[in-house]
Formats: structure tokens, C-alpha cells, sequence
């Protein structure tokens, strides 16, 4: 049974963020709400899945939100019992917010737990970023969690026409499915114009990696090291937390550090983080984000995972897969030019967000006063 909102004249939105590319993507929700729909009462929810201050706190003080209304502190010695621990914690906030729907995001821990615990008050779930699938099927934690989450959600927004379709094809009923684009270009768009920011195509290449299949294999990580050394390349790794942990326990790091092409940089904040990726001639990643937003600005990029979700880029040309392999890297770093290829906007105009609350409210007020 749906727990009711007890005032019948507000709608409330309960949105659950947990990492750093949720609070990116709720950044744009938010300032939608508050400018187009101030009467509607938002809650926010951080699992604390990110809880490191250049991991979260930052975009909170960049983006000049709120804090949230509610932080949760998780321990998290195993994904099962992290996902646990939301659960029930968020089981707590829904029986006190009693919202009309739960915003979640993306694919982290975070998203199912609050989407299961909604899905058990009978609250409807509004996904954000949902029908993104990996074509290799449950091969890791991400695509699970997209999976479930989605299976449960009233409505979803995905970010683009092939992840619209991709939900249709599993049967999800196309009038609960609406395609307005990607709150990742909305973010990008507002940081471009906030920092007065133009691409340019710099001398660099910016890395970014930290996903465990890409580094988790004996010598895995070391090969795609040794392809950025010998391409005598300037090379901007950004430092993922799990990347820097998983170079010292394999020794790597010292190497990287004494080697003059390399700048190591920590975690950054997201104005940061785009005048880097904007000045790079290529990218290197494994991050979906990062991808994307490569794409728009105009990157070449060079995709590490060998499991191609968000396939569209590679069919512009715009991307190449070249795994974990060595050479392949090494080819893609010197030769892979795809400059003079169309480059179509596949993620949308920079106002998703807009429409998407526009689409929620209308949504959520017909349910309450059909």
C-alpha cells in the first residue's frame, strides 16, 4: 500500500544520492525544481557512498546546494551488506517523508537500495538515466543494479534513443518511458558556461580508470601503464581513490610518480574536473560519465572496458574499444583520429532536467488528484 504524502495540496520528492556523478546529475534536478516548480517540497537523501569531502562535500560547496536533509553513515565491508544497511536506513526517512516518488540515479549501490526500499512502501520509483545495458549481460555489479532498478520503477528517463529502446525491448510500457536527454549534458553545459570554458585540443592525455575489471587481472593494470609510458605522450591521470590504492598494492605507483610525462592529480571538484577533460587532445576511460562528456566536447576517446554500454559512441567513431590490451592502447593513443567525423547530439540539448521535472510533476499531481 502507497504511504500518502499527509499534505494533500504539496507534491514531495524524496531524491537518494550516494557518489559523486549522482550528485552531478541531482545538481541539475534540483536547480530545475527550485526554478520551475518552487511549490514542489524536494528532500535529499546522501547514502554516503562517497562520503570523502573531494568526493562529495566539494560538489556541494560548487554547485551551492543544500546540504542534505538526510547523511546516512554506512560501513562498507561488502556491497551486500552496504546495499543492506541503505535499505534500512532508508526504510526509516520513506515512513517519515512519506514523498509522492523516490528519484534515483544511475547505477551505484545507492540506486537500487533506495529504489527496493521505495518499491516495498509502495512508493513509486522515478529513474533517472535508466535502459543503459551492458551487452554482455549481469557481467558486473553496474549492470545489475540497472536491471533491478529499472524492473521496479514507475517512471524512467533514459539518455538516449538507443537506451529508450533498450527499455521497450524488455517490454517496459512505452507510456512510462520518456526520452529528453541526459542530465550529464545539463551539467556540462551549466559548468562550461559558469567557467566561460571553450574545448581546445591540448598536447595531454587525460586518464581517468577505476573500474575492478579493468585493473583487476595480474599484469592488467601494468600493460595499460606501460601503453601510456611508451606513447611519450604528456599523460593527466586523475587519481580514482580504488585506482590509487590498487597502483600501490601492485607497486606501481613510485614508477608512475618518477616518470616526467605523468601528473597525478587527486580527485577533483567538477569545475575542476571539465577544464582538465576540456584541454585534453585525448581520453582515456572506463567511466561512462567521462565518456560522455568527452563525446561532447569533441575528445577523441578511448573506451578500456571491453563490455560497450552506451554503444552510440563508438558507432559515430567518436570512441574505440581497445580493452586492457597493450598494443592496443598504444595504437589508439598514437593514430585514432576521428576529427573529421560527424559528431551528432546524441545526449540532448543541455535541458533535460527542465522537461524532466516538468514530466514529474504533471505526472505525480494526476496520480494524487486524478
Amino acid at each position: 500500500m502507497h504511504i500518502r504524502n499527509p499534505n494533500p495540496g504539496q507534491l514531495k520528492v524524496l531524491a537518494v544520492v550516494g557518489t559523486r556523478p549522482n550528485i552531478i546529475k541531482h545538481m541539475v534536478v534540483q536547480r530545475a525544481f527550485a526554478s520551475r516548480h518552487p511549490e514542489v517540497e524536494l528532500k535529499l537523501v546522501h547514502t554516503g557512498q562517497h562520503s570523502e569531502p573531494n568526493m562529495s562535500g566539494i560538489f556541494f560547496q560548487e554547485f551551492k546546494l543544500p546540504p542534505p536533509d538526510y547523511q546516512f553513515l554506512v560501513s562498507n565491508p561488502s556491497p551486500i551488506r552496504h546495499i543492506g544497511e541503505i535499505m534500512w536506513q532508508m526504510e526509516r526517512v520513506l515512513a517519515i517523508e512519506k514523498p509522492d516518488t523516490t528519484i534515483v540515479y544511475g547505477d551505484v549501490n545507492s540506486t537500487p537500495a533506495a529504489a527496493w526500499a521505495s518499491a516495498r512502501k509502495g512508493i513509486p520509483i522515478t529513474y533517472i538515466e535508466g535502459g543503459i545495458r551492458n551487452p554482455d549481460g549481469l557481467q558486473n555489479h553496474e549492470e545489475i543494479n540497472r536491471r533491478l532498478t529499472s524492473s521496479i520503477s514507475h517512471l524512467v528517463f533514459p539518455p538516449t534513443e538507443e537506451t529508450r529502446l533498450n527499455l521497450l525491448k524488455e517490454n517496459f510500457p512505452p507510456e512510462r518511458v520518456f526520452l529528453y536527454g541526459d542530465t550529464v549534458c545539463d551539467a556540462l553545459h551549466y559548468a562550461l558556461g559558469e567557467l566561460q570554458i571553450t574545448a581546445t585540443e591540448g598536447d595531454y592525455v587525460f586518464a581517468a580508470f577505476h573500474r575492478h575489471e579493468d585493473m583487476g587481472a595480474p599484469g592488467q593494470l601494468r600493460g595499460i601503464l606501460e601503453a601510456l609510458i611508451e606513447s611519450g605522450k604528456r599523460i593527466k591521470f586523475l587519481m580514482h581513490p580504488s585506482t590509487e590504492k590498487k597502483l600501490k598494492g601492485e607497486g606501481l605507483y613510485q614508477m608512475l610518480e618518477e616518470n616526467c610525462n605523468f601528473e597525478l592529480i587527486p580527485p577533483q571538484g567538477f569545475f575542476d574536473f571539465v577544464r582538465i577533460l576540456a584541454g585534453a587532445g585525448k581520453v582515456l576511460t572506463d567511466g561512462g560519465g567521462t565518456r560522455r562528456q568527452a563525446y561532447m566536447l569533441g575528445k577523441p576517446t578511448i573506451i578500456l572496458d571491453g563490455s560497450i554500454y552506451l554503444p552510440e559512441i563508438v558507432k559515430t567513431g567518436w570512441g574505440i574499444v581497445t580493452g586492457t590490451a597493450k598494443e592496443k592502447i598504444l595504437a589508439a593513443i598514437k593514430t585514432f583520429d576521428p576529427r573529421k567525423k560527424p559528431r551528432p547530439a546524441l545526449f540532448g540539448d543541455g535541458h533535460a532536467a527542465e522537461k524532466i521535472v516538468d514530466k514529474i510533476v504533471e505526472i505525480y499531481n494526476l496520480r494524487r488528484n486524478p
